[in-house]
């Protein structure tokens, strides 16, 4: 059978085509890897020329046995969209390892690296640790807690720059409550610090972007704790000067 290509006759089937082309859409200044965040398509797109150059169409290319894989660490085939488009959306952050084969043979210049980044911090995914919940906090002192900050797939954010927030508040958290302090550690680790004005049970939530963190909202018990030396006073009293062997009289209070 004879097929016209491009205004040229050669015996079909139509060969393997002698040079092939293929990149990731993303805008990207390495040509070996790009990178994409989780959850992203990724979108390749494979070019087929014939011997003398000439980009085959879409229904050519379509005849061609073309298969794109992410083949390291995790294998997930990438969809074919038709005429030479593959697309993917990967959830894991990591960096893949992607392949291009035409005719079951590697193309020039692939394998290449895709890093995936992970996306945005969710609110329902980030968690919080600390001993807080479990040994409660002490009336007035500092307790301390820290957010990792997830995205929407469960990878770990390793960039700060997130708007978090904590707001502690007594009871089921009805009142507006007292606002915490969050120290950004510029990994995706937040550490939150709140301070209690009375004993019983307190709500502590920490928000992401404005939006309460659902798993990570604790309740704690708060009790007064030991007195330190530099919370009382001596207010008044005789004994300022003493006698040896007498005794007196003073009153300590706690400081205010």
């Amino acid at each position: 059978m004879l097929v016209c290509n491009h205004g040229f006759l050669h015996d079909g089937p139509f060969p393997t085509p002698p040079q092939t082309q293929a990149a990731f859409e993303l805008q990207s200044t390495d040509t070996s890897s790009t990178t994409a965040q989780a959850g992203q398509h990724v979108p390749i797109i494979v070019t087929l020329l014939d011997a003398l150059g000439n980009i085959l169409s879409s229904e050519e290319t379509d005849a061609v046995d073309i298969r794109v894989d992410a083949v390291f660490p995790l294998s997930m085939p990438f969809s074919s969209m038709g005429g030479g488009r593959f697309g993917a959306t990967l959830e894991r952050a990591c960096t893949y390892l992607v392949s291009v084969k035409v005719n079951g043979q590697e193309i020039n210049e692939w394998p290449r690296q895709l890093h995936i980044a992970p996306g945005p911090a969710a609110p329902d995914m980030c968690t919080l640790s600390g001993n807080a919940q479990v040994r409660g906090v002490v009336v007035g002192r500092v307790a301390r807690m820290l957010l990792q900050a997830r995205d929407a797939y469960g990878n770990t954010r390793t960039i700060g720059g997130d708007a978090v927030g904590v707001v502690a508040a007594l009871g089921r958290g009805e009142d507006k409550g007292t606002k915490g302090v969050v120290v950004d550690n510029g990994d995706g680790t937040y550490r939150l610090e709140v301070a209690v004005a009375s004993p019983g049970r307190w709500t502590i939530t920490p928000t992401v972007h404005g939006q309460p963190c659902g798993p990570a909202v604790w309740a704690i018990e708060a009790e007064y704790g030991a007195l330190q030396p530099e919370e009382m006073m001596v207010v008044h009293g005789n004994a300022i000067k003493g006698v040896c062997g007498t005794s007196d009289v003073i009153m300590v209070k706690v400081g205010e």
